[in-house]
């Protein structure tokens, strides 16, 4: 039905924006949706006129579809077929109004229409949610404490190694102490073997924090070593065997210019080592920093990397004007669909979730991991199996 009355001889684009959706609040109505494209979608909403008749509308959405994107398509009302055979040219398609869509996820969004049988918005839902990642926030478990036996510090920053051996860490970061970065072996999921601070990787004196470890091996981390001359914070090594070698600044993502106050104050880096989030923010004296966002940087060759000319829109849904705060501390599932950060606002600290379909899509709007209620938690850090 929908190729011969709009879109010829198309082929459909096998996209996760493609299903039957509805809005809970009004069932007896609702849509289907089928991606052509990755920005071309053909929409049909079944629903009613305000004389109780049926009303089908059909609409041709041209533009990127990545999650929180609306898109606008004029809305056709057509009739003038029978039942059986008819020819094409008796359709009449008559322009009934317009309809905004807007995805948040594969599974929900919101549709408005407006035309001459009126306006309203479906805050819909997917007719049968099939999205691994969608149901992926039921299955986390109560938090479970993580021992380090033998260690008798504070440990902070917790990052696993993505064959899941280590567990990476920096001990409190916090006058007088010295803030290094140490490691534990792994003995079972909830138990690690403390092995000693990561020879190599620490100065006597600044702060080295927030380790991340990418599976061929290279270390990221942040340290004041260097900030006093170039400002730059944050750095490379070849880890193995519980030492950091071939030490050295990150290339490529030093300051966005000689007066911006911004520093980059955290780092992790995705399992395949081409892609790191980091946290950039102003400090103006306190603990934290007065500013945090994160930035995407995508890595160019060898330990140099480059911002993403795309990463703001990439990251848009994960900043709301009307809760400004800090967002850092990001851990990238394997796959690269799932975002887990920490965000922190009007003196609470939340681990919040993000998802996306595609490795190249926005990150959806987040939503917080109900299964973390202590208000002081921060820096989560993923298993390959998804823990």
């Amino acid at each position: 039905m929908f190729p011969l009355l709009l879109v010829a001889a198309l082929t459909a684009f096998d996209t996760d924006y493609s299903g039957l959706f509805f809005d809970p609040a009004t069932d007896g109505q609702g849509f289907v949706t089928q991606a052509l494209a990755p920005d071309r979608l053909i929409l049909t909403f079944y629903g009613f006129g305000n004389d109780r008749r049926q009303l089908w509308l059909i609409g041709d959405f041209q533009g990127s579809l990545a999650d929180g994107a609306p898109v606008t398509a004029q809305m056709l009302f057509v009739d003038g077929g029978n039942f059986g055979f008819f020819p094409p040219r008796d359709v009449n398609r008559t322009p009934w109004g317009t309809g905004v869509l807007r995805f948040d996820s594969a599974n929900r969004g919101e549709l408005t229409l407006d035309g001459s049988t009126g306006r309203q918005t479906l805050s819909f839902e997917r007719l049968a949610d099939s999205s691994l990642a969608e149901t992926r926030l039921q299955e986390f478990g109560s938090p479970e404490r993580i021992t380090i036996r033998d260690y008798f510090g504070q440990p902070q920053d917790p990052a696993l190694s993505p064959d899941g051996r280590y567990l990476l860490f920096n001990n409190a970061n916090r006058i007088p102490e010295n803030t290094d970065l140490f490691y534990a072996e792994r003995v079972d999921d909830v138990t690690f073997d403390f092995r000693g601070p990561i020879q190599g990787a620490n100065v006597d004196g600044v702060p080295d924090v927030r380790p991340s470890l990418d599976r061929t091996g290279n270390l990221y981390f942040v340290s004041g070593r260097d900030f006093d001359s170039t400002r730059g914070t944050l750095f490379v090594a070849r880890f193995a065997d519980g030492a950091a070698t071939d030490v050295r600044p990150v290339e490529g993502i030093g300051a966005l210019s000689d007066d911006d106050p911004a520093v980059s104050f955290d780092v992790a880096v995705t399992p395949d080592g081409e892609t790191l989030y980091f946290a950039e923010g102003r400090f103006d004296g306190g603990r934290l920093p007065d500013t945090g966002n994160l930035v995407i940087a995508a890595r160019q060759i060898g330990a140099s990397f480059r911002r993403l000319q795309t990463g703001s829109a990439l990251l848009q849904n994960l900043i709301d004007p009307a809760l400004p705060g800090l967002a850092y501390g990001a851990a990238v599932s394997d796959d690269g669909l799932e975002l887990f950060y920490t965000s922190f606002n009007d003196g609470s600290f939340r681990i919040l979730r993000s998802t996306r379909r595609r490795v190249d899509a926005a990150w959806g709007v987040p939503e917080p991991l109900a299964q973390v209620t202590d208000n002081r938690v921060e820096a989560p850090s993923l298993s390959a199996d998804g823990k």
